[in-house]
């Protein structure tokens, strides 16, 4: 069977995060089928030059939510994605600006106003004072994130972590951080 658990992903990734551990030592902490597909995997991601997405199905059945965390720079490039979806009828689109990309980079900031503009104010910006909770989470559709960004995700202890919708993760050809 060729389905992969979300949670042997995110084991693979926090392991790959670590520079001290082999492929060899991480590859053997998975079953051999999941270790396989995921070097393969990995493989489509850090050679193919083009943009490249992982689609995780959580078992969505409309794309009407969507959560877009930015957790780093590279996740930047999901904007021409989020201009694409956004244009859909009844698509609301909340941006979790965790790095303060758009505040603080007024090119950024003109890039979001645009996009919010032209697709009839249907993008949110996530209100930072606030805390992501599970129920939130619970609600959306879809999560879209930047390949690097989902490396940050992995490694960072959020309570909500464990409540992800389906997910689609993207790749940028910029973006040299692998799976």
């Amino acid at each position: 069977h060729n389905e992969l658990d979300p949670e042997v992903i995110k084991k693979y990734g926090q392991l790959k995060s670590d520079p001290t551990l082999s492929d060899i030592f991480i590859l053997d902490q998975i079953e051999k089928n999941e270790a396989e597909i995921l070097t393969d995997l990995n493989a489509i991601f850090s050679k193919n030059k083009v943009s490249t997405a992982l689609f995780l199905d959580n078992g969505t059945t409309q794309f009407k939510k969507l959560f877009i965390p930015i957790l780093q720079k590279s996740d930047i490039h999901l904007f021409p994605y989020i201009y694409q979806i956004a244009q859909q009828e009844n698509v609301k689109i909340m941006i979790w600006d965790a790095i303060g990309m758009i505040e603080s980079d007024a090119k950024n900031q003109k890039l979001y106003q645009f996009i919010n503009k032209k697709t009839g104010g249907g993008i949110y910006l996530w209100d930072n004072n606030k805390k992501i909770e599970c129920d939130f989470i619970h609600e959306q559709d879809l999560m879209i994130i930047g390949l690097g960004g989902w490396h940050k995700l992995i490694c960072t202890p959020l309570s909500w972590r464990e409540c992800l919708p389906s997910m689609l993760i993207i790749k940028e050809t910029i973006n040299p951080i692998q799976l």
